[in-house]
């Protein structure tokens, strides 16, 4: 597919003024920090269940046009190599054998190396659509010639993310009132089971969700793809520091 001066890119980095460029121009405009382009209202005939989603990386708020599509982001936000998104970053403009289209793709992604990736969530039961699959093959070919991956999420793993969905229950800033999250790092040095390092530091109600935060935030690991309990393991990463 041939991209070309018809092939345009249409964002908003103020809630002032519209702005546009050719997609050969695009990679180095800092979408991460784009407001979304289309406004948060029901489509007709739409069934999908629209709301705020925090995202904790960022804190910040991000309007999410699906329940799917609140799901991508928060593995998005659990990821520690993504350090920013946009949600509906941007209007492509774009030319192909059928004519003139475009497309509002769902997420921005900026990684901490620099990198940037377009997302679209799209359930498995839509993303096969003739129209959709139209809006992606344009999509792909312009994040090509920006410099950004793209990918179609369909699905997520239902383990990991019931596991994902537990700890975002904790990715607010920390909140340790018993003072402990220090000993439980220094303590998980060597893997330990959950359960004993709950049992090590009563009361549980206190120290769940210390623990559940720092296994958000990525300073424990564990298994994700096995459901979580009290004989999962848990460690601290490689080199990580334990500075709170």
């Amino acid at each position: 597919m041939k991209v070309d001066s018809a092939w345009t890119v249409r964002y908003r980095l103020s809630a002032e003024a519209w702005a546009e460029c050719d997609v050969r121009e695009a990679g180095g405009i800092k979408f991460e920090q784009a407001l979304q382009v289309r406004e948060r209202h029901k489509f007709h005939g739409s069934v999908s269940k629209r709301g705020w989603y925090y995202f904790a990386t960022t804190r910040e708020l991000k309007w999410c046009e699906s329940r799917f599509e609140m799901r991508v982001l928060r593995v998005l936000d659990h990821d520690p190599e993504v350090v920013g998104v946009a949600v509906q970053p941007f209007v492509l403009h774009y030319r192909d054998e059928a004519g003139r289209a475009s497309h509002t793709p769902d997420v921005f992604v900026r990684r901490r190396d620099g990198t940037a990736r377009v997302i679209d969530a799209r359930p498995e039961r839509f993303a096969g659509k003739a129209d959709f699959l139209r809006q992606t093959a344009a999509t792909k070919a312009a994040c090509a010639v920006a410099g950004w991956f793209y990918a179609v999420r369909s699905t997520i793993d239902p383990v990991f993310e019931a596991n994902i969905d537990w700890l975002a229950s904790c990715r607010h800033q920390l909140v340790d009132p018993l003072g402990c999250a220090d000993a439980v790092l220094a303590g998980c040095a060597e893997p330990q089971r959950l359960g004993d390092i709950v049992a090590a530091f009563p009361p549980a109600a206190l120290t769940r969700p210390v623990i559940t935060h720092l296994l958000w935030a990525g300073r424990l690991v564990t298994d994700l793809s096995t459901l979580l309990s009290d004989a999962s393991l848990l460690s601290v990463p490689p080199g990580l520091a334990h500075a709170s």
